[in-house]
């Protein structure tokens, strides 16, 4: 996101002070200085549109928020707003696309699924994942251990995916590194689920987390990296995730529309 000037910036924490008093006409004023001051800070128009929003002018309130994602594509904000106007609006096809697109600005801002799931009925399914395996320095000789949560039995089908995930940190650290965020995500998941389907294939074994056995299909039908960039999405996955999104243009709905899943 870009950051403001100074000066922008103080003009627009004067609007909001005079939005909070329900001063709207004079909080527009300061928002819209902001925006004069700084055309590329796009959250000035985002308030400057909810100035209207909150008057129930639409029409107004769309144009600034249509405006603000057209100067920042990734203002999640903005398009969650804009979604607003529409559904205010009786507009139910642009709210899908406008909520999409706010996904697509930054997957982890909860709101924007929340939403999403409203006014298209969309029935998604949380993938709550927690990672129950890390990997540490040994104190006394520096070689890297894997720690682990015990919230499984021993020798379970749980705990060998999350050994299998410790093992894959390990592995490709020494491998690279220099290896960013996401490659190491992926590396240590592909691990863990490639050492999960060599120990399914010996008998089957039931996972007691049940983010496991989401993981499983996403596996096996490939869109783990889809998985991995919308549903356990840190900041640090930025550059892959713009790269993903630039060739696959449609990839975020068609991966809600094929796994109903969300975070």
């Amino acid at each position: 996101m870009h950051q403001p000037t100074a000066a922008a910036a103080a003009l627009l924490a004067e609007g909001e002070k005079l939005f909070q008093q329900s001063r709207f006409a004079d909080a527009l004023a300061k928002y819209q200085a902001a925006a004069q001051a700084d055309p590329l800070y796009s959250t000035a128009l985002v308030y400057a549109g909810d100035c209207f929003f909150v008057q129930r002018q639409r029409p107004e309130a769309e144009q600034h928020f249509l405006k603000a994602t057209q100067i920042e594509a990734l203002n999640s904000q903005a398009w969650r707003f804009l979604a607003d106007t529409f559904e205010r609006q009786g507009n139910i096809k642009e709210v899908e696309r406008a909520l999409f697109a706010a996904i697509a600005a930054h997957p982890n801002q909860l709101p924007n699924w929340d939403k999403l799931a409203a006014p298209s009925k969309l029935a998604l399914k949380r993938f709550a994942f927690v990672r129950k395996a890390s990997v540490a320095a040994n104190k006394e000789g520096g070689k890297r251990e894997i720690e682990l949560q015990r919230d499984f039995a021993e020798g379970s089908a749980d705990g060998t995916f999350w050994l299998g995930y410790g093992l894959g940190l390990i592995a490709a650290r020494e491998k690279n590194p220099a290896i960013s965020s996401y490659a190491l995500e992926l590396a240590a998941l592909g691990t863990a689920l490639e050492t999960d389907r060599e120990s399914l294939a010996k008998g089957e074994r039931p996972l007691s987390d049940p983010a496991l056995p989401t993981l499983r299909k996403l596996y096996a039908e490939r869109p783990l990296e889809a998985a991995i960039l919308l549903l356990m999405y840190r900041e640090s996955y930025r550059p892959e995730f713009e790269e993903w999104k630039l060739a696959n243009p449609n990839g975020v709905p068609a991966f809600v529309a094929a796994y109903g899943l969300r975070p």
